[in-house]
């Protein structure tokens, strides 16, 4: 391979590079917005569940401890939400 094939095919392989790192961003911002709509529904389900526990006497443990599992798994998503939703792209040296 010449030196100009070579520059060529390192141009190439550059641009992909650069559009995979676009793609991953783009992926990560898209997941982490999925990952808070899910906590906020979590959210909303166990505040459903403390409320149909308040009127139902005869199911309110059962129903306690779902909203209160529902809350956990809130907390969990959001958490897992906030975490990637700091900091680079594994590779993304900030260059485009």
């Amino acid at each position: 391979m010449s030196d100009e094939g070579a520059a060529r095919r390192m141009q190439e392989l550059a641009q992909k590079a650069a559009r995979a790192r676009s793609w991953a961003k783009a992926l990560r911002a898209e997941t982490v917005s999925v990952a808070r709509q899910v906590a906020d529904t979590e959210h909303e389900v166990a505040e459903t569940l403390a409320q149909l526990a308040a009127q139902r006497p005869h199911h309110a443990a059962r129903l306690r401890a779902l909203s209160q599992d529902a809350a956990r798994e809130a907390a969990r998503e959001r958490r897992w939400g906030n975490t990637r939703s700091a900091g680079p792209v594994p590779g993304d040296d900030g260059a485009a």
